[in-house]
């Protein structure tokens, strides 16, 4: 089984990237991919643009087929890219 993490939001209320913030000592998104490894076969880290998280280890990054329009689309995009292949 393989988890899909969707990442981005604009953090309008927040005012930066919550996945990118520290918690004790981890990377945000490095300590939630790490425990989603621990229970499934592939993690995949849909986003608007795959270098912010390119220091990841042990992921697929794909990137929005069409940026900017939220977490269905993310989901979309992981779905399109992982059912045809196809890698942008």
């Amino acid at each position: 089984m393989n988890a899909i993490l969707l990442t981005g939001g604009k953090s309008s209320r927040f005012g930066r990237n919550k996945a990118l913030i520290k918690f004790e000592s981890e990377v945000l998104i490095e300590r939630i991919t790490k425990t989603l490894k621990e229970f499934f076969d592939r993690v995949y880290v849909v986003g608007s643009d795959k270098r912010t998280y390119s220091f990841l280890k042990g992921v697929k990054l794909i990137e929005d087929v069409i940026p900017d329009k939220g977490p269905l689309e993310g989901f979309i995009s992981d779905l399109v890219i992982l059912r045809f292949n196809i890698i942008f």
